[in-house]
């Protein structure tokens, strides 16, 4: 008997909290929690700073190109240590750009500013493509002995996988084609479906492929299916145009 008046009792409350409780609470919705993102920009203005920054270091590593193979242990040491800062800066920059979109991905502001980093940092990779490639190409002897030095165990681990990876290394006009290209790739479809493509006047509501996707992820799997093929479809046809592919 107790214990079937103590869940009724039970009952009774949480069906009572429930009925106080509506879907604009803020402890249901949720709406004033966010990411505490400043401390990513280590004082800078915006995650932009962050990648002017780091387009201006690796503009600056342009005087080791031709020299990369043959570099000794010290010096090589400041060109990773150069490196790995301009990494930290595109890593900061790009994770402040993608955690403030996830927080509201229906803002087109934080889309663009998220777009932005992006192509910022394929810009800067672009610019430091020689590198792995030349050292890639070093010769065995010499890259062997350079990464003996102890002063390239914080990167020996990299630059030993940057040798194993000859075979599948491209020319470095080859490399940037491939850098360019990934912005419009696999991360634009993931953007796509969650924020607002641009029309004639400014960001506005959801339209044409960007509502389709949207709409179709609160549909079923068919529907998803449907919209996905019904856009693959409107981009082939142009592509067989320009290429004349059948």
């Amino acid at each position: 008997m107790f214990a079937g008046n103590r869940r009724g009792a039970l009952k009774g409350t949480r069906v009572g909290q429930y009925e106080a409780m509506t879907a604009t609470d803020p402890d249901l919705s949720a709406a004033d929690v966010a990411w505490d993102l400043e401390p990513l920009l280590d004082g800078a203005p915006s995650p932009l700073e962050l990648m002017a920054q780091a387009k201006e270091l690796a503009q600056g590593l342009a005087a080791y190109r031709g020299r990369v193979g043959a570099l000794e242990a010290a010096e090589l040491a400041e060109l990773m240590t150069t490196l790995a800062r301009i990494n930290e800066l595109i890593g900061r920059a790009g994770n402040y750009g993608m955690l403030r979109f996830s927080e509201n991905t229906l803002d087109p502001e934080r889309g663009a500013l998220m777009q932005q980093v992006q192509e910022q940092a394929t810009e800067v990779g672009t610019l430091l493509v020689f590198v792995e490639l030349e050292f890639a190409a070093a010769d065995d002897e010499h890259a062997a002995r350079v990464l003996a030095d102890p002063v390239l165990s914080f990167c020996r681990h990299h630059l030993e996988l940057t040798r194993l990876n000859r075979p599948h290394l491209l020319t470095e006009p080859e490399e940037k084609v491939l850098i360019e290209t990934s912005v419009t790739g696999a991360s634009a479809w993931v953007r796509l479906p969650c924020w607002s493509c641009p029309t004639t006047t400014g960001w506005g509501a959801p339209t044409g492929t960007a509502a389709s996707l949207r709409s179709s992820s609160r549909a079923s799997c068919r529907a998803t299916r449907s919209s996905c093929m019904a856009i693959a479809t409107s981009i082939r046809r142009p592509l067989r145009a320009a290429f004349g592919s059948g």
